[in-house]
């Protein structure tokens, strides 16, 4: 069983699903993996189990919430748009930046998003295909604008049988510059 005092319920939450074998996980250091079925609590869990880690490592406040969003706004995208049976959600905490990858396996790609690399608070909306249309991005996709606000860079990129989301976060050195963000 898993134990992080620093986590509270976090902690407990996160055990509960492990000992039902609802979580696999793997982990060393300051990288993490873990997989969930593609069902609609994933977004919920992902982001628990997301907090239990970055609590761990001691991320600030405000940047673990962002992650936290990041994270469920990914899930839900996946939930949504692809088949996925199982989604694999990677953390990635060096130096300063934290990484957040999200994998799914679905035959359809969710609208896609071309290697967009957004400055910080960029509001620009996500570039869509011609098999998509506005028409997806009116009824669903505004995660993709509160994650191009939150992420310092982020984008999609196919994979052979899924996409790959991705997210990266900077860790500010002290506690000024979260003032400067």
């Amino acid at each position: 069983m898993i134990r992080n005092r620093s986590a509270g319920a976090s902690g407990v939450v996160f055990d509960h699903f492990a000992a039902r074998g609802a979580v696999r996980w793997r982990g060393r250091g300051q990288d993490v993996s873990f997989f969930l079925p593609g069902a609609r609590a994933t977004p919920g869990t992902a982001r628990t189990i997301a907090r239990y880690w970055l609590v761990d490592w001691q991320v600030p406040g405000e940047v673990r919430a962002d992650a936290e969003l990041i994270v469920s706004e990914f899930a839900a995208n996946t939930v949504l748009h692809t088949a996925s049976r199982v989604v694999e959600f990677r953390l990635h905490l060096r130096d300063r930046w934290l990484t957040i990858n999200v994998v799914d396996q679905g035959p359809r790609r969710p609208v896609r998003i071309v290697e967009h690399v957004a400055e910080p608070g960029s509001g620009k909306a996500p570039e869509v295909d011609d098999a998509h249309g506005a028409e997806e991005i009116a009824d669903s996709g505004r995660g993709l604008l509160i994650v191009d606000q939150l992420a310092e860079k982020w984008g999609a990129n196919p994979l052979r049988g899924g996409t790959l989301a991705w997210a990266r976060l900077t860790i500010p050195a002290s506690p000024a510059e979260l003032w400067d963000r």
